[in-house]
């Protein structure tokens, strides 16, 4: 089941107000996973800028009921999310520590795609849409992986510009949470 929450409306001008608009994204999930209780969860949502390309204006939020998830990590450590409604429906998120270190809690700003020695690395694209090259943060909040790489339990928060653009997507990522 494809759900789109609607048009948002996110001004993300001056590096002031987006990191100040990633801050206030980390907080309103921290209150969106203490309201929601339960056992563990696993979800992926984004919110998009009124002209950011990847998510054309809109809020997305997925669970498993909605479709499949996978994560895992690649030889060079990226932990990648995999969601998957439809053929056409299809959203990845590929993080990567300066580097190629494993990623573990913390910020991690100045991330783009392609990843910069020494910086992180950050890409969010899917259902047909992706950027040539992106610059954005990500907060990872939980990591846990298992002693041969797999990865238990995953929390992060993510910004993305596309193409050096203003406009933003702002998304979050929790397994086994």
């Amino acid at each position: 089941m494809f759900r789109m929450l609607g048009p948002v409306l996110m001004i993300v001008g001056a590096l002031g107000a987006a990191i100040c608009g990633f801050a206030f994204s980390i907080t309103m999930i921290h209150a969106e996973m203490e309201r929601s209780g339960g056992g563990p969860q696993t979800l992926l949502s984004f919110e998009s800028g009124p002209d950011e390309y990847i998510g054309q204006g809109q809020a997305y939020r997925y669970t498993p009921e909605d479709g499949a998830f996978s994560l895992w990590k690649d030889p060079n450590n990226r932990v990648i999310v995999h969601f998957s409604e439809t053929p056409t429906i299809w959203w990845n998120l590929f993080l990567t520590a300066p580097n190629n270190g494993e990623l573990r809690v913390g910020t991690y700003q100045y991330a783009s795609r392609p990843a910069t020695e020494g910086l992180p690395g950050l890409d969010f694209f899917g259902s047909g849409r992706g950027c040539n090259l992106t610059s954005g943060q990500f907060q990872v909040m939980e990591a846990q992986y298992s002693p041969t790489g797999e990865v238990l339990r995953f929390h992060a928060v993510f910004q993305q510009h596309c193409e050096g653009s203003a406009p933003a997507i702002v998304g979050r990522i929790l397994y086994n949470i």
